[in-house]
């Protein structure tokens, strides 16, 4: 959970971990935040809203990595595939690059 430092910290570390090895074999790193509910955003705390953020950032600035979201895409919704969709077709452009 966000509340545990200690388990907080060891995820932080694996990723950075996962990703830095990632990029030592030259595979490409494509990071992608879900769309959420706003019923399930507004159970976090703005703490909790903000290490999410601050994580995101740092990642991205540390790796050089491009994140992909869009806050205003459906992820309530009975056509929710269509974001399925998309994160194919936006894996399938950066593969074939």
């Amino acid at each position: 959970t966000w509340d545990n430092d200690n388990t907080k910290n060891q995820n932080i570390c694996a990723i950075n971990k996962i990703i830095s090895k990632l990029q030592d074999e030259e595979i490409k790193i494509i990071l992608f935040t879900t769309p959420l509910h706003d019923y399930y955003l507004e159970s976090f705390s703005i703490s909790q809203k903000n290490n999410f953020i601050d994580l995101k950032n740092n990642l991205s600035k540390k790796f050089g990595l491009n994140i992909w979201r869009d806050t205003q895409h459906i992820s309530h919704h009975q056509n929710v595939t269509i974001f399925n969709e998309d994160i194919a077709e936006m894996i399938m452009e950066n593969i074939e690059k």
